[in-house]
């Protein structure tokens, strides 16, 4: 992947790209981390015309005062609409998941569908990871280690913090309390596009049995469950793309 900054609206968004000529999918990483994680599988990718933008705070892309996912999916979406061509999957990670949710519920021109990875309708945070996340900084990053599943190489995890790192104090404790304020499970109902959810057996941050239900709450969904812990996209990046391949080519 090479990275870029985009413009939009006076705002900078930097973005990794991996041009192909498959489907357009935006690729929304977690809380604490950034767009500079994806580069390390984009091979899982290559049947995709892949963007992955670093959320606002980091990274090159510049800051707003987001507290929640309604406010990340506010920053996103104009830069879709701007950049990327439609139609558009968007595929979320844990925090990126509550983006792609709260875009799919809106169902807004241009947005074919969504994959949520390690990720759920509600994403209440242990009062020690914010305090984690708050005694964090570019020089002391948050450690995700306890996020990866027991079977994840040592050096997966510390290449994912290696290239998350740098994030400011600020961006990570505004991360972690989007999670930690996030509920839609009363809306998911509503939903009228195609999803589909992906998690580990293993996931401690977000348990599976809440993952199940937000397939069971959304008509039509699609659930898959595979051993792993939370940091899937990174641990097992080759299965997770084929299955987000898969639900896509269902649909194409």
């Amino acid at each position: 992947m090479k990275s870029e900054i985009c413009n939009i609206d006076g705002r900078e968004v930097k973005v990794y790209r991996a041009p192909a000529d498959g489907p357009a999918v935006v690729l929304i990483h977690g809380a604490s981390g950034s767009g500079a994680t994806w580069p390390a599988v984009a091979d899982a990718w290559r049947w995709a015309n892949v963007w992955a933008p670093s959320l606002p705070g980091r990274d090159g892309s510049e800051p707003i005062g987001h507290g929640d996912a309604e406010a990340l999916a506010d920053w996103l979406w104009p830069f879709v609409q701007r950049w990327v061509t439609r139609p558009v999957w968007v595929v979320g990670h844990s925090l990126g998941g509550a983006v792609a949710l709260t875009l799919g519920l809106r169902a807004p021109d241009g947005l074919a569908g969504i994959a949520m990875v390690s990720s759920s309708a509600r994403l209440k945070v242990a009062p020690a990871i914010l305090e984690l996340a708050a005694a964090s900084g570019p020089e002391a990053p948050m450690s995700l280690d306890v996020a990866f599943g027991p079977e994840t190489p040592p050096e997966v995890a510390a290449r994912y913090h290696r290239e998350a790192s740098g994030l400011p104090t600020a961006s990570a404790v505004g991360d972690w309390k989007a999670c930690d304020t996030f509920d839609r499970r009363a809306a998911l109902g509503a939903m009228t596009l195609p999803l589909l959810a992906v998690w580990g057996s293993e996931d401690t941050l977000t348990i599976p049995k809440h993952q199940r239900r937000l397939v069971e709450a959304v008509p039509g969904a699609e659930g898959h469950e595979m051993t792993g812990g939370h940091m899937l996209p990174w641990e097992r990046p080759d299965a997770v793309a084929e299955r987000v391949r898969a639900f896509i080519s269902a649909r194409l």
